[in-house]
């Protein structure tokens, strides 16, 4: 390569664009690892088949959002793989997220506050990990910043920012914090905070209406449409978001729990988020707000203290609200930055705190190398099918098969419900396949234990076993086993 005729200068003064080629570089080879799928991967891929298919193959679960799978289905309706699909997509919306980050905070800040939220947010391994996985986070964070970035503009020449008054703006960004919603349900979090700076904001009440009227018709119209589809499948419109707010509950002991856990397994996990903290204390010392800093403060805050009141607990739930974290923390380690050099008795020096940033930033990365590659059995499962010409329903206690076959697919949903789905089925399944940690009871419950012993001596006389594969969780230690089986009935 000629480095003399290279425009070295155009790429420093543009900083981004390292960001997103450094971006795309550890994505491809974080997706080489070729980790396996998700047990709602497995779902998102089969709802798209449901509804391309026409119910006639894959799955059905009200309680998911349905922009997802929609797009899933369309790409393997055209005949594209949807799991290779899925993965360029997901390497795709993440280069999205992260421009649109850089845009947001260039916006309100500027170039340097930027590319290093850019930089942050690229780099995280919670984010990273979502790459490949399939899973409906990386699209409502693109329709969520997309729909703050509409909002966001400059007033006049001067350096301030605010919030439109454009109505068509407004209107739109209403609509984009829909489909935001509409790819996963507690995004709705971002328009009820939106709508209610906008409420509280000092204007003319004739002009606030009209505000208040144009972004929430945005949001609402398509709201209203989804609620009609609602009402016309189950006889109930809210019936997804009730079903969606049951399910968090169940299986609780198989997840994180207590009001601490995401302190201890995000934050000092991944400490450069800690700035978060130093940052809303500066702006609450200081009583410098404005309408965007309190739109990303409060949409992070009520985000973390939603997803520590429900109580089913991981990590991956913060994804969504990581770029907004990082702007404010971009900002604040270039203020600190920026004080140690002007500083004449700096506390340290800013080389050190430069290097103490990087460690902090090098720390997670021990969560990616932690991650288990749990067998997907995709093989044995596509091997017996073939062998056996099986092209009937599949009975499975796990959603595993929606992915690589395209046949009906019934899930056992865990053991709440798996001895009368089980019992509805019998003779009517053509393949059942059931891995034993899939159908888990609480330690502490007794009679679910009695009943999965049932269950397990009904499945073993009532079927022939035709192949097994044993792995080990590391993380516990629990043994599980996939089997596959033939009804003898």
């Amino acid at each position: 390569m000629d480095t003399k005729n290279f425009n070295w200068k155009w790429w420093t003064k543009e900083p981004i664009w390292i960001v997103l080629l450094v971006s795309v570089v550890v994505r491809i080879i974080y997706l080489l690892f070729n980790y396996p799928l998700w047990w709602d991967s497995h779902v998102y891929i089969g709802m798209g088949k449901y509804i391309f298919s026409g119910g006639q193959i894959g799955i059905w679960e009200m309680f998911r959002p349905l922009l997802h799978p929609f797009i899933l289905g369309g790409i393997w309706k055209m005949g594209i793989d949807p799991i290779l699909g899925g993965k360029v997509l997901d390497l795709i919306y993440s280069l999205i997220i992260i421009y649109l980050t850089y845009i947001l905070a260039l916006r309100i800040y500027n170039k340097t506050v930027a590319w290093l939220a850019a930089l942050i947010v690229s780099l995280t391994p919670l984010f990273v990990m979502f790459t490949g996985i399939i899973l409906a986070d990386p699209l409502a964070m693109i329709f969520g910043l997309w729909g703050l970035l509409v909002l966001v503009e400059k007033k006049g020449s001067s350096t301030k920012v605010a919030l439109t008054n454009n109505r068509i703006h407004l209107f739109f960004s209403g609509f984009l914090l829909f489909l935001s919603f509409f790819s996963r349900f507690p995004q709705g979090i971002w328009f009820a905070v939106v709508f209610l700076v906008l409420l509280w904001r000092k204007s003319y009440l004739m002009e606030k209406i009209k505000q208040l009227t144009s972004i929430g018709a945005g949001f609402i119209i398509p709201l209203l449409a989804y609620l009609w589809f609602n009402y016309y499948l189950y006889a109930d419109p809210f019936k997804p978001l009730t079903s969606g707010s049951f399910i968090v509950t169940t299986a609780t002991w198989m997840y994180g729990t207590g009001i601490t856990y995401y302190l201890t397994h995000f934050f000092l996990t991944t400490p450069i988020y800690l700035f978060f903290f130093y940052y809303l204390y500066g702006e609450i010392k200081s009583r410098n707000w404005d309408e965007t800093k309190i739109v990303i403060i409060l949409i992070s805050l009520l985000t973390i203290i939603y997803f520590t009141y429900v109580p089913r607990k991981e990590p991956r739930y913060f994804a969504t609200i990581l770029p907004l974290l990082a702007i404010p923390i971009s900002y604040s380690l270039i203020k600190i930055y920026h004080h140690l050099v002007h500083s004449k008795k700096p506390i340290v020096t800013p080389t050190f705190f430069i290097i103490f940033c990087v460690l902090l930033s090098l720390i997670p990365i021990t969560f990616i190398s932690n991650l288990e590659r749990v067998p997907s059995f995709k093989e044995e499962l596509r091997g017996t099918m073939e062998q056996y010409q099986i092209d009937g329903p599949i009975l499975s206690s796990n959603p595993l098969p929606l992915s690589y076959v395209d046949n009906t697919v019934i899930t056992l949903s865990g053991m709440e419900f798996a001895p009368q789905i089980y019992g509805q089925n019998k003779g009517k399944y053509a393949l059942l396949l059931i891995n034993d940690c899939d159908l888990s009871c609480d330690p502490q419950d007794q009679a679910c234990s009695k009943v999965r012993e049932d269950l397990f001596n009904s499945i073993l006389a009532e079927n022939k076993e035709i192949t097994s594969k044993s792995y080990i969780i590391q993380r516990t230690g629990q043994r599980c086993t996939y089997t596959l089986y033939l009804s003898s009935k």
